[in-house]
């Protein structure tokens, strides 16, 4: 692949990733100031609590629950989802110049290798 090519892609990924990352801090600590003012976006935890309030006799509930708060936990909330992409676009560039492995399982393999020690030390 074209050196320039690459420089250029890296440079717009990680310019995005701060980006991303700079509106979880708005998030967290200046809502007012957000991209948006719906509930999905600034409220923590918005799915989960969600999914809480639900009655738990119901079969889906569960499932779902273990869904959003594990492998799409990017869908929870903007913060959630702002944290997933910035990761994603801070190694896309690795993953693009990575010889082993197609971009795409790179950038898979990374998400679920830096989920599970995160949900590891996050949970013990």
């Amino acid at each position: 692949m074209n050196e320039y090519l690459v420089i250029a892609i890296s440079l717009v990924s990680w310019s995005l990733s701060a980006i991303l990352d700079s509106e979880r801090d708005t998030i967290q600590y200046k809502p007012f100031k957000a991209w948006s003012s719906s509930k999905w976006w600034l409220e923590q935890n918005y799915l989960v609590r969600r999914l809480l309030m639900q009655s738990q006799s119901q079969w889906w509930v569960k499932p779902l629950y273990y869904l959003v708060k594990y492998p799409f936990s990017f869908l929870n909330n903007g913060w959630h989802f702002c944290k997933s992409s910035s990761l994603i676009l801070l190694i896309l560039p690795f993953a693009i110049i990575n010889p082993y492995f197609d971009w795409y399982l790179f950038v898979i393999a990374f998400y679920i290798y830096y989920g599970i020690i995160f949900n590891i030390s996050y949970d013990y």
